[in-house]
């Protein structure tokens, strides 16, 4: 950079490894206002003044890195990839995916699904702890308490939005829970609800009438089609594996019924009734666990207990990569890790949400780039929508909050959500709501009626997981990802522009164009203003 040529906030926070409103609220404290916007140009001094109070950060964030090189963890979202049998087709068309299978008890803890490993461990040995790499927490300032009463929409604080996420978090591991699943088994042996039988321990599907409640499926239809594997020790084909007799080599434990290991079903129960209860609220997983994993889970939980495990069943639809189910044993996978180099977390989490949950959904890199588009698109409108009613008071609003629960939006949002969950139907009206809002910043709309719309679409996007950042820090996150992956020259950039404003004063209009070309072909657009040019990346 030449001496004296002013830096732009993006590349500075970049450098730094510092948020946004940490360098703006920093710099306040300093008497120096900035707009808190990536194409913001900073001078020498004030870059100075940046670079002496975050400059340690980005020391550790090297270190940081440098330790992560050695940790491998990985973070898919593929389905669980798990032998099964497939759901028929009378099931695909019939199914009803939330599903009440009615006879609940009330539950006081609401918790987390745990992580249950879909395999028995492969060794005895007790793992050893993975050592994470340190976590730099970006440096922030304090946001004051909120205040009781109506905000001020200028700022459209969301903080009212209520969550009832639990605060303890649980990822209990199969091989940590083999007491549990023990003393589950015995308790169903006790009940002769389970049997033994040449060291393996099976469970008695005819020990539980209302097999087939979550499927569907008829005992007897399935005993007369049955296609399992031959089995002399089964009393019934269709008995399922609790304990299954280890063969040498194979990793064991001890039980009463000699050495061995868990059946893959008595996993879930076992651990889900520890952490959740005996009943619980929610349990999800892919289509295909339908049957006849959670029908076990079903089976044996309630002949263990005598109440229903669940009260709602949720089972989305697939991961589809060139019409093919993503799976592990296709090859057709990725992780988030890759996934984040490209895209920003809140435009995943809008593409997968502009699917129903039992629908399937078609993972392209157009589809992505269409959700991007979206996500900032609602961002833009939300930016404008803070501007225009920047000062105004809800305080001054009669009933502010009761017209944003009567408003068109938030009633087609609980409809939406009754029917099903059907968050396409939500997507379709913030949509409608986005162009309602854009259509009132270019007119002379009452700033009350706006205030209250804004409010309203703003709720609906935050109870779906959107809008967690501030326009502000969304352009400059979704900046980074762009220019990570483009790695661009800043320099450069800057000089391009330079050299085309330079060309525009002195009407040699074909190099300015040659100027903008060349930007364009790098992924870059530019935006002349009243305040210079802003650029900003495809």
């Amino acid at each position: 950079m030449a001496e004296g040529a002013p830096i732009r906030l993006s590349k500075a926070l970049r450098e730094l490894n510092v948020g946004m409103n940490s360098v703006v609220d920093f710099l306040d404290t300093k008497g120096i206002s900035i707009d808190a916007r990536p194409n913001t140009k900073l001078d020498v001094d004030t870059y100075g003044l940046l670079v002496e109070e975050f400059a340690p950060d980005r020391a550790k964030k090297q270190k940081s890195e440098a330790l992560a090189d050695q940790v491998v963890v990985r973070e898919t979202i593929t389905l669980a990839d798990q032998k099964k049998s497939k759901i028929d087709k009378k099931q695909d068309q019939d199914e009803i995916l939330i599903k009440n299978v009615g006879g609940f008890t009330e539950v006081e803890v609401i918790a987390p699904e745990p992580v249950v490993e879909e395999k028995p461990a492969e060794s005895e040995k007790k793992e050893e702890p993975t050592t994470e790499a340190p976590k730099e927490t970006p440096k922030q300032t304090t946001p004051p308490a909120p205040k009781s009463g109506p905000t001020v929409v200028g700022t459209i604080d969301l903080s009212t939005v209520k969550s009832n996420r639990p605060t303890k978090k649980e990822e209990p591991k199969a091989t940590d829970h083999i007491p549990e699943m023990l003393e589950m088994i015995q308790s169903l042996v006790d009940q002769d609800k389970a049997y033994e039988s040449g060291g393996d321990v099976f469970y008695s599907i005819k020990s539980f009438k209302e097999y087939g409640c979550l499927s569907g499926k008829n005992i007897d239809d399935l005993q007369s089609g049955a296609r399992v594997e031959v089995n002399d020790t089964k009393k019934d084909p269709l008995d399922f594996v609790l304990w299954k007799k280890s063969k040498p080599g194979e990793p064991s434990w001890d039980s009463p019924w000699g050495q061995g290991r868990p059946g893959w079903h008595i996993e879930c129960s076992a651990m889900s009734k520890k952490y959740l209860g005996d009943t619980f609220d929610i349990h999800g997983g892919g289509k295909d666990l339908v049957f006849p994993h959670h029908e076990n889970e079903i089976a044996q939980s309630f002949g263990c207990t005598g109440k229903q495990p669940v009260r709602y069943w949720v089972h989305n639809g697939f991961v589809n990569i060139d019409k093919e189910k993503m799976s592990k044993s296709l090859g057709n996978f990725f992780t988030l890790r890759d996934v984040y180099k490209k895209y920003h977390p809140e435009v995943l989490r809008l593409f997968l949400i502009s699917s129903q949950y039992r629908s399937p959904i078609d993972f392209s890199e157009k589809n992505l780039e269409d959700a991007t588009k979206v996500t900032t698109r609602f961002y833009e409108g939300l930016a404008g929508a803070n501007e225009k009613l920047k000062g105004l008071d809800t305080a001054s609003i009669s009933g502010f909050q009761s017209k944003i629960k009567k408003h068109a939006l938030t009633k087609s949002f609980e409809a939406a959500m009754d029917d099903d969950l059907n968050t396409a139907v939500v997507m379709a009206s913030l949509n409608e709501g986005l162009r309602g809002i854009n259509s009132a910043l270019s007119s002379e709309e009452n700033l009350e009626s706006l205030a209250v719309s804004t409010h309203a679409w703003l709720n609906v996007g935050k109870v779906i997981g959107l809008f967690s950042r501030t326009p502000e820090q969304f352009e400059t996150e979704l900046f980074e990802i762009k220019n990570e992956n483009l790695n661009l020259d800043i320099n450069k950039i800057e000089k391009l522009i330079a050299d085309r404003n330079a060309a525009r004063s002195s009407k040699n209009w074909a190099e300015a164009d040659c100027c903008r070309d060349e930007l364009t072909a790098m992924g870059v657009l530019i935006e002349d203003t009243a305040n210079g040019t802003d650029w900003k990346i495809k």
